[in-house]
């Protein structure tokens, strides 16, 4: 046990930089984590999915109540059912009648509404405050609804009030940006007929990467400061029988540490210098 200790002790640099490096490894695991919560198009696409069915549904019920009933009724008698489907649900409802509008559920859309709404082919549209995926039908000539549901706000200054965030519901980090040409298949989101609606783009550098990766790059950093103390006592603690060794020991000392770089430079070890802002290339691009 004493010569386990003493061995331990001759090698406790070697046990610092295992030690450092499991604790960036285990960071940066948890980064990946992160990553794979932070945007998840498929969870998105089921919760949009069921905003869909629900406005649909609720458009339904209400193009039947004023069919049977008569918009008037409708508004009086029953437009109350709905008016909490936006703070819940993030969907407002419209109701035109003969061209006009008569019935809405929430007051949070501008008044150029119905111009954006007008507009021929779009399945998504900001009216000023935010994105919302839009639905409607026409049951006859003189009935209009639709169901817009809103997927994240976007504001044009922001305030402990106002915030360009996603609705709750979808679980998404506010840096996620929508994009709406299609590129590529990763992270689309569509519409029931299976139609592009956007993508989800995440965020460069990670909505994390101040901390995390700053925390990551510190023991990196430190455990190859580390190994390379251990690589430099090492040259001069060892004895060496002629200074022919000692010069091949150098050598080989010079292959191994190129042999690392090259390696780091193929792999792009250690991914957390990627991450954290103070490496990207605009800190550094001349224009």
């Amino acid at each position: 046990m004493a010569k386990l200790l003493k061995t331990i002790y001759r090698l406790r640099l070697l046990v610092f930089v295992f030690a450092a490096y499991t604790v960036a490894a285990l960071i940066e695991r948890n980064i990946e984590i992160i990553d794979a919560k932070r945007v998840n198009s498929s969870y998105f696409q089921t919760v949009l999915d069921n905003k869909f069915q629900k406005a649909s549904a609720s458009l339904g019920e209400i193009n039947q109540l004023i069919i049977n009933k008569g918009i008037d009724d409708f508004i009086s008698d029953h437009a109350e059912k709905y008016y909490d489907l936006f703070r819940s649900d993030g969907i407002i409802l419209l109701a035109y009648f003969h061209g006009e509008l008569k019935f809405w559920n929430s007051n949070i859309l501008p008044l150029q509404i119905n111009g954006l709404i007008d507009e021929s082919g779009r399945k998504v549209i900001n009216p000023g405050n935010g994105w919302y995926a839009v639905t409607s039908f026409n049951p006859d000539d003189s009935i209009r609804l639709c169901g817009l549901i809103l997927i994240k706000h976007e504001y044009d200054f922001e305030n402990e009030f106002l915030v360009n965030d996603f609705h709750p519901d979808f679980k998404t980090f506010s840096e996620v940006e929508l994009e709406f040409i299609p590129n590529g298949d990763e992270n689309i989101i569509n519409d029931p007929d299976g139609e592009f609606l956007f993508s989800l783009i995440e965020p460069f550098p990670p909505v994390y990467g101040t901390f995390f990766a700053l925390t990551a790059c510190f023991f990196h950093s430190l455990a190859i400061i580390l190994f390379l103390v251990f690589l430099y006592q090492s040259f001069f603690l060892i004895n060496f029988r002629s200074i022919t060794g000692k010069n091949l020991w150098l050598v080989l000392i010079i292959l191994f540490l190129l042999a690392v770089r090259y390696l780091m430079l193929e792999t792009g070890y250690p991914q957390a210098f990627k991450s954290y802002s103070l490496f990207q290339p605009q800190h550094f691009a001349k224009s």
